[in-house]
């Protein structure tokens, strides 16, 4: 799922009218993303699954807990990936 998203974001980038700077950046940071991924997987570090459903919880709370969980554990992906968003907002992507 991560990997067919990176790609599909890269065949995009590839159509995408942006500086060579720009591309560039974005190249960069996505080649930083696949690395720590690698590292992650190598390391033995599974993606976050689904927690089980309790009837005190809505959806709602058991994805923000998912988050602050994926955030705690996942800090250098997480910073990846927000500095990619960053990026690709502020150039109107």
């Amino acid at each position: 799922m991560i990997e067919q998203t990176i790609a599909r974001l890269e065949e995009k980038l590839r159509t995408a009218n942006l500086s060579p700077a720009q591309r560039d950046e974005v190249q960069r940071l996505l080649v930083e993303l696949r690395a720590e991924l690698a590292a992650a997987r190598d390391a033995g570090v599974r993606m976050p699954v689904e927690a089980p459903v309790t009837d005190e919880e809505s959806p709602l709370e058991r994805l923000g807990q998912s988050v602050v969980e994926f955030e705690t554990t996942h800090p250098k992906l997480v910073g990846i990936v927000n500095r990619i968003s960053a990026v690709l907002a502020n150039m109107g992507i």
